[in-house]
């Protein structure tokens, strides 16, 4: 069955990232179909309630009307598109819709196996995003927006951040074809007792998807969950970190933070989410 990635271009700052992210995803799999998906959220063209439709037309005075910053996501994939090989450039494809960001993502992503998506800076993006991973079963791969991810396939070594959750159990399922090409698999656990850290809980697991995997267990530091994980996935030199995404109800995520959402706001490689 052929790999379906759609890439969701929704700000020009983080289309060609995006795209990176998307087509080193998509090595995994000869022939895999890479759809490059944007918004245009046109004010002029909603149905939502007044107060929503007054702030896009105050965002429009900031990033330019809808069909500037349409053109100007246009604008770099095709870019994109030029540099890429004759064999890619027949597996990618554009496509466009006006609405709402969130709704129009959650109708496209029903088509896809994978949804690669950079980190948000704008309004209509982190709803996007909060949709994605909390209206869908499908997983999320951000991709590092300050560097493209140059390597041929997504992987190299794989850092999971495991934490016995149903959370967490999932990403490790839906990045196992990721897993399994990766040159290392790092199941990294950080807790205050190995009977919390249960690794063997999550060597079971990648047992079970055939991924060899080494251990590493971790007391926690006096440093943010987030940051730690992040410390350390540097020193491992790892290229992509896998982990569940926020186990609580958006509400509450957005309210208290979280180790998901802190991870967003400071990882400088990609993150592999599903939640």
């Amino acid at each position: 069955m052929t790999l379906k990635i759609l890439a969701v271009l929704a700000e020009a700052a983080t289309a060609k990232g995006c795209l990176d992210g998307a087509l080193a995803a998509a090595r995994i799999q000869p022939g895999a179909r890479i759809e490059a998906f944007h918004v245009k959220v046109d004010p002029n063209r909603l149905a939502g309630a007044p107060e929503e439709i007054a702030i896009q037309r105050l965002r429009e005075l900031e990033e330019g009307t809808a069909d500037q910053r349409a053109s100007a996501v246009r604008a770099i994939f095709d870019r994109w598109l030029g540099a890429q090989s004759a064999l890619d450039v027949e597996h990618i494809h554009w496509r466009e819709e006006i609405g709402a960001e969130a709704e129009k993502v959650l109708e496209e992503a029903r088509l896809a196996d994978l949804l690669v998506m950079a980190r948000p800076h704008d309004m209509d993006a982190h709803d996007a995003m909060h949709a994605i991973l909390f209206s869908t079963a499908l997983p999320l791969l951000v991709p590092a927006d300050w560097s493209p991810l140059t390597n041929e396939s997504l992987g190299g070594h794989i850092v999971i951040a495991w934490k016995s959750t149903p959370q967490a159990k999932r990403a490790v399922e839906c990045a196992a074809p990721w897993l399994r090409k990766a040159s290392r698999v790092t199941i990294l656990a950080i807790a205050r007792t190995a009977e919390e850290a249960r690794l063997k809980e999550a060597q079971d697991l990648l047992d079970g998807l055939g991924i060899a995997g080494e251990q590493l267990f971790l007391l926690p530091e006096k440093i943010d969950l987030a940051e730690q994980i992040l410390q350390i996935a540097h020193q491992l030199r790892a290229n992509v970190l896998v982990m569940g995404a926020y186990r609580h109800n958006k509400l509450i995520e957005w309210a208290l933070g979280g180790t998901t959402r802190h991870i967003l706001s400071k990882a400088d490689m990609p993150v592999f989410l599903a939640h």
